[in-house]
């Protein structure tokens, strides 16, 4: 996944006067890349989004291609 995605990504946050946390950027680059694992951070912290938006931008990049469905 190209620098690209991640803006679209930024973009979005930053369009509701939000700034993704650094853990948020870390797993959306991981997961956009292929890697999986688990994200421990406090609640109301934003982990939900930490994994929301790698998931809706890799849909936005393979619904140009064959597409099978949404998975996580």
């Amino acid at each position: 996944m190209d620098d690209e995605n991640l803006k679209i990504g930024k973009d979005w946050f930053v369009s509701r006067g939000w700034t993704p946390f650094q853990f948020q950027l870390d797993a959306w680059q991981a997961y956009l890349t292929g890697f999986s694992g688990l994200v421990n951070a406090p609640t109301g912290s934003g982990k939900t989004y930490s994994l929301l938006v790698p998931i809706v931008l890799e849909f936005l990049t393979e619904s140009e291609k064959k597409f099978d469905g949404v998975r996580a």
